[in-house]
């Protein structure tokens, strides 16, 4: 999903539980037509990005088949992540900001309806070329995700005016399930449409206005739902979340979280895994297309195996609670990442079925992995900041999340420029990534430490 989508949900439902207890004010009873909340939020999150990933992955496979052409374009993926990464750096102050200002409705319908918009206009693009210009396309791209920027903290930011407390945590559960199966069949389906021949342009304006408007649909839902009832305690003031998204604020926090070892381990880790995701995806487009020669429906399957495994990998993790979370259990699954690149980083030149296979279920075992680390560092960031700035920590996480991928973006960008001068394989690319997998292996602090039992941010 969008990576900040998470970290922002968190920062709103934690700093309003944070401000209802502290009153000693009770929610009032959540309305019957709060399932009719659930259905619009859950639309508007699947719908979202289901788009932003459906396009991504057709204007990311699309710059991988210019590398791959005839004329042999440099490939602009890294750019692509770029862009899509950049607003959600740009414009987190000021969607923040709007969110807490206006009516959070409003925001999401005025989102929601500026991505009808720009998804009628990636269709008329599509209807009138038969090769789309790449640089509208970008463009497109760019403003999608400046369209979920603005969404990003409304959508999550609605959650704790319409539910209790006690409900506050199976939404947002619900909203990061709907949030990974959207990112799963946004990309397949972004492949299939490129694997298509004639009618391409066409199925492409069906799957992009249809989802587009549906999410509009949803999103007065939530609008007619609100109207019946609110849970913000009468005769006082919403809780804001103001000031948590400022540049000098994230700057002030990186600072703070420095004096505390393990806390800023957690949140430096964090952001190296969402780097190597993000130069993850265009490695694995570039791999499946040149080398194992699958199509770009196949690609998009591929890419969505480490999706599902990620999931799985969370529910690995669940299990393993059981036994404790260690900074050895962390390492022994970045080992098994390393493993699983430099395995990969073999396949030169195999282009065999079996390689197909043993190709997936490398991916799948990457995910697996990915999430089994995943979880216990976001768990151990969200625990062990103070209550006070909780909420300004995760905003920090999120942050950082999104300068890794605008780093990845930039350091695939120069892999390929490398790769095209040395003439490697695709595959060679899991190289310099399993090198630096392992450095994060080895910075990794500790052996037996439980990651439970860090102390608190120093005040």
């Amino acid at each position: 999903m969008s990576t900040g989508d998470q970290s922002i949900g968190e920062i709103s439902s934690a700093t309003r539980q944070r401000a209802s207890s502290e009153s000693g004010n009770r929610l009032r009873p959540v309305r019957p037509t709060s399932r009719t909340n659930m259905l619009g939020l859950l639309g508007v999150q699947f719908c979202s990005l289901y788009n932003d990933h459906t396009l991504k992955q057709i204007v990311l496979l699309l710059l991988v088949a210019d590398s791959l052409g005839e004329k042999a374009d440099a490939d602009l993926q890294g750019l692509a992540i770029g862009l899509f990464a950049l607003p959600f750096l740009l414009l987190a102050g000021p969607a923040g900001r709007l969110a807490d200002r206006l009516p959070k409705r409003s925001v999401i319908l005025g989102c929601k309806y500026f991505e009808v918009a720009l998804m009628a206009a990636v269709g008329l693009i599509f209807q009138s070329h038969i090769d789309p210009p790449r640089g509208l396309l970008l463009v497109t791209l760019f403003l999608m995700a400046a369209q979920s920027a603005y969404l990003t903290p409304a959508k999550y930011g609605v959650i704790s005016e319409l539910y209790p407390a006690d409900w506050i945590a199976k939404v947002n559960a619900w909203m990061q399930v709907l949030g990974y199966l959207a990112i799963v069949l946004g990309a397949s389906t972004g492949g299939w449409l490129l694997g298509r021949e004639a009618p391409r342009a066409r199925w492409t304006c069906f799957f992009f206005l249809t989802t587009a408007t549906l999410g509009v649909l949803f999103a007065h839902s939530i609008g007619s739902a609100s109207r019946s009832g609110t849970t913000t305690p009468p005769g006082r003031p919403k809780p804001t979340d103001r000031g948590g998204y400022a540049p000098n604020q994230i700057r002030h926090f990186l600072k703070r979280i420095g004096s505390n070892r393990r806390l800023s381990d957690a949140l430096l880790t964090y952001g190296v895994l969402w780097l190597l995701a993000g130069v993850y995806q265009p490695i694995v487009n570039l791999f499946c297309r040149q080398e194992l020669g699958l199509g770009p429906w196949g690609t998009s399957l591929m890419l969505s195996l480490s999706v599902i495994g990620i999931a799985s990998g969370c529910g690995v993790a669940m299990i393993r609670r059981r036994h404790g979370w260690t900074v050895a259990y962390l390492r022994q699954c970045v080992v098994g990442l390393v493993i699983c690149q430099f395995m990969l980083s073999m396949l030169a030149k195999d282009t065999t079925s079996q390689s197909v296979i043993f190709s997936a279920l490398l991916l799948g075992l990457m995910g697996v992995l990915t999430g089994a680390v995943v979880l216990p560092l976001h768990v151990m960031i969200q625990l062990h900041a103070p209550a006070e700035i909780r909420g300004r920590v995760l905003a920090t996480q999120g942050f950082v999340n999104w300068v890794a991928i605008l780093t990845a973006g930039i350091a695939y960008q120069t892999l390929s420029v490398i790769a095209d001068r040395m003439n490697w394989m695709p595959s060679h690319l899991f190289l310099p990534v399993a090198s630096f997998t392992l450095l994060v292996a080895l910075g990794l602090r500790g052996r037996g430490e439980a990651l439970i039992d860090i102390p608190l941010l120093h005040r």
